[in-house]
This record gives C-alpha cells, structure tokens and sequence, in this order.
C-alpha cells in the first residue's frame, strides 16, 4: 500500500509547474521535462485528484503503460 500523505497536493504542484513552464516559454526556454510534468498533474487534478499528494500522479503515469489498467490513488 502506498503512502500519499499530503506533503504537496497535486492542485498546488499544478500551480507552480503552470508558473515555471509559463515564465520558461517568455524566456525562449524549452522545458520539456516540466511541460510532461504539467500534463501529469493537469490531468490528475482533472480525474479528481488534487487533493493527493504530488506522488499521487504515480496513477496517471501507470494509466499511460500499454497492457497495464490504471490503478486509483490510495487515499487516506
């Protein structure tokens, strides 16, 4: 069973992707690691999961692997 106490909740790791990934493109600067990232927490906080901490994305990074069905986050 995994731990996903909130230590940073994905909602708030969204936020501040948003903020670097923004302040890298008016800099001309290519984040492509960042930009990844961003999609992972936009589409966990879409699903719901907002709340869980950041390690909580470990769902969605799971749903994208062929031949392996999502798993929900565990939540406490």
């Amino acid at each position: 069973m995994r731990d996903l106490s909130v230590q940073a909740a994905i909602a708030d790791v969204l936020y501040n992707a948003r903020l670097v990934t923004a302040a890298a493109a008016d800099a001309g600067v290519a984040t492509p690691l960042a930009t990844v990232s961003e999609a992972l927490y936009a589409e966990a906080t879409e699903l719901g999961h907002g709340g869980l901490d950041m390690a909580g994305v470990v769902s969605r990074v799971a749903a994208r692997r062929p031949g392996r069905p999502p798993r929900p986050p565990h939540r406490r």
